[in-house]
């Protein structure tokens, strides 16, 4: 299993445009995705990807708060 990070501030439409553009390339170069959205649109893109990756509930972990400076400590499930 390839372990992938995502985490990104999205705080324009032309950011959010260009998520929805290029994470989809991307996505199937993991089954196991760590991901944090920050910035005003980050419920669009957590729905987004909730509507259009199928696989999303076994594929995506979402951590959408955090504020702890050790990230790696704040992403253990």
């Amino acid at each position: 299993m390839v372990t992938a990070i995502c985490n990104v501030f999205i705080n324009s439409d032309a950011k959010f445009e260009l998520f929805k553009q290029t994470f989809p390339r991307v996505y199937g170069i993991s089954n196991n995705w760590l991901i944090s959205i920050r910035g005003k649109h980050h419920e669009n893109v957590i729905k987004y990807i909730q509507g259009n990756l199928p696989d999303f509930r076994t594929n995506c972990h979402f951590f959408p708060k955090l504020y702890d400076e050790n990230w790696a400590k704040s992403t253990r499930t």
